[in-house]
């Protein structure tokens, strides 16, 4: 892949004022750290913006140039700030890097492949974690990590360590942080099993109570749990409902035990 390049001036002038001229004139304050000192440059905003296009949450590496200058540093972008109200960049800060020397960079996280829970059972993946922090030689900056989301029935996890990573690259997450689950469908509740026993949020629960009732007017669901109908109790003075079509009874603002 060809290295990208990015061209820089240096300036001398701080303060509002001279920043405003920088704008008018098609450039941006910015900082480039890293070497034996900091350095006040200036950068055009288009150019910054190519730099990061297609790469959102990702760190990218490329060579940076004086005007007029033929020998070039390489670099990365380590914040940008915009302006809240246009959304203009208004200030870069570039850190110089060694080639040799390894650095902590961001890195995004895209999935791939279709869950299981979502073609099959009309699950919802949820993306948890879209970027990590990694480290490694700045030559070793992936694009971006995939995580295969092809097996991820309902309840699933993929966490942290269930990513690939090149060689090199090492992921300074915590192992176990989640980075995509298959969420059950609206109005479905998922029993998971333990040593073969049925559970629901830490309680035993009827292996049969699988579904929730959708919120109907007029039948209030605070938290949308079903209960058995033969011992259902009543709350509030009012009556438990039964849901069509799924023989179980809901109170009408609480959750039961059978």
């Amino acid at each position: 892949m060809d290295m990208r390049e990015l061209t820089i001036r240096k300036r001398d002038d701080v303060g509002k004022g001279p920043a405003k001229r920088l704008r008018r004139a098609g450039q941006v304050p910015a900082i480039l750290y890293g070497g034996a000192s900091s350095v006040k440059i200036s950068v055009a905003p288009k150019d910054i913006l190519r730099l990061i296009h297609g790469h959102p949450g990702s760190t990218q590496l490329f060579r940076v140039t004086f005007e007029g200058a033929t020998d070039g540093t390489m670099a990365i972008i380590r914040d940008m700030q915009f302006d809240p109200v246009s959304e203009d960049l208004i200030h870069v800060d570039l850190q110089e890097v060694a080639m040799d020397r390894a650095i902590q960079v961001t890195v995004a996280v895209h999935h791939v492949g279709e869950a299981v829970g979502v073609k099959e059972t009309q699950g919802i993946l949820e993306m948890v974690l879209r970027e990590v922090r990694v480290s490694c030689l700045p030559g070793n900056i992936p694009g971006s990590l995939e995580a295969d989301v092809s097996n991820l029935a309902i309840g699933d996890v993929l966490t942290v360590k269930d990513l690939k990573v090149p060689e090199g690259v090492r992921i300074l997450n915590d192992p176990n942080q989640a980075v995509v689950t298959v969420a059950p469908p609206a109005g479905t509740e998922v029993i998971f099993e333990r040593n073969g026993v049925a559970h629901r949020d830490g309680r035993r629960v009827d292996r049969t109570l699988r579904h929730r009732c959708t919120p109907q007017i007029g039948m209030q669901h605070r938290a949308g749990e079903i209960v058995d109908g033969l011992e259902a109790r009543y709350v509030g003075g009012l009556e438990p409902r039964q849901c069509q079509g799924r023989g179980v009874f809901h109170a009408d603002s609480e959750a039961l035990a059978a």
